[in-house]
């Protein structure tokens, strides 16, 4: 069984020292074809200033011996469950199933945390109990090399830290990554696990439903990378061949009343960016019925109202009318 650790005085954001108990931490790295990578992301975690009690590999049906180098490490900490190839998704699942600790940090396997992460995380924690997530900044690796950091100019200037209670008035703009974050067990155990056979957004509808119940803890301190070099990323935009994930949660948290009143307005245009989104993939596949199902869904929000008009004419159109002009305009949407 993992237990809490007791650390020295530690100073709260008021400046008052007292002894806490700190609370103990899983990591959770979903793996598949990241043998470049998987030796350095370790590292990463074996090299954090706040140790995690346990290190949870999901080998998701490697075939190019990723799970071996996991294995040859040999390190104390680090547990390897291997399974057939099931998808992100299950392999996050998977993990935080088994997972022991208090706060569930995820990474993905083609990432690395700087030695600090999980020491901010669990003052973070301590500093804001009420928080489903827990996330700080990141820095941007791209292909050439050349690091982007990350920056979030709808957050109060001059903070260092703090409390979103609205995310979906910002979301779009204060995009969380899967390897900067961490989330307590109870609400991965209130809320459910990540969407399995998502090809997208599965990341971003876990962020919905947790956003929808709990406020969101965050840190301005860049203390993961994450790396666009990495073999496998999935690259570009995607088009998705269903409703999103994201959508069907919007739908369900209100049609069960979960989405206070208060945050109505943000929530319907947040859930409408994936919406009108997947509206415009829909009639580019001539999928005529999701799209008006998704046009049903997003209608009445207004940032989207001139896009959504256009998207409901292009829809009218007779056989795949609509599909053509899309493809031959180019037609782009905001990201």
């Amino acid at each position: 069984m993992v237990r809490a650790k007791i650390l020295p005085p530690i100073q709260d954001s008021c400046g008052l020292s007292e002894n806490i108990c700190m609370p103990s931490c899983s990591v959770v790295i979903p793996l598949y074809n990241k043998a470049p990578h998987i030796a350095q992301t370790l590292k990463s975690v074996f090299d954090q200033t706040y140790p995690a009690d346990e290190i949870l590999v999901v080998d998701d049906g490697s075939t190019d011996g990723s799970g071996e180098i996991v294995k040859n490490l040999n390190h104390p900490r680090v547990r390897l469950i291997t399974q057939p190839n099931q998808g992100e998704g299950a392999a996050r699942n998977r993990g935080i199933r088994e997972a022991k600790g208090e706060l569930i940090g995820l990474l993905d396997a083609d990432d690395v945390w700087k030695p600090r992460f999980l020491e901010a995380i669990v003052k973070m924690r301590q500093q804001f109990p009420q928080a489903g997530a827990y996330a700080t900044f990141f820095d941007l690796i791209k292909p050439t090399g050349v690091r982007q950091k990350s920056t979030y100019n709808c957050l109060p200037s001059g903070c260092q830290e703090g409390l979103i209670h609205n995310f979906f008035k910002i979301g779009l703009y204060f995009p969380l990554n899967s390897s900067c974050i961490a989330i307590p067990k109870k609400v991965f155990q209130e809320i459910g696990g990540f969407q399995e056979g998502e090809a997208l957004g599965a990341d971003v509808d876990m962020w919905l439903r947790i956003a929808v119940r709990y406020p969101i803890a965050w840190s301005c301190e860049h203390l993961a990378e994450y790396h666009q070099t990495a073999v496998n990323r999935a690259a570009g935009f995607k088009k998705w061949a269903q409703e999103p994930a994201v959508s069907r949660s919007a739908r369900q948290a209100l049609e069960q009343g979960l989405v206070a009143p208060e945050i109505m307005a943000d929530f319907k245009e947040y859930a409408a960016h994936f919406q009108v989104q997947a509206v415009v993939h829909a009639i580019q596949h001539a999928n005529k019925q999701m799209a008006w199902q998704l046009l049903a869904y997003s209608k009445g929000t207004k940032k989207y109202n001139f896009l959504w008009w256009q998207c409901l004419i292009l829809n009218l159109l007779p056989g795949k009318a609509g599909s053509l002009i899309l493809r031959c305009k180019k037609f782009l949407i905001e990201q």
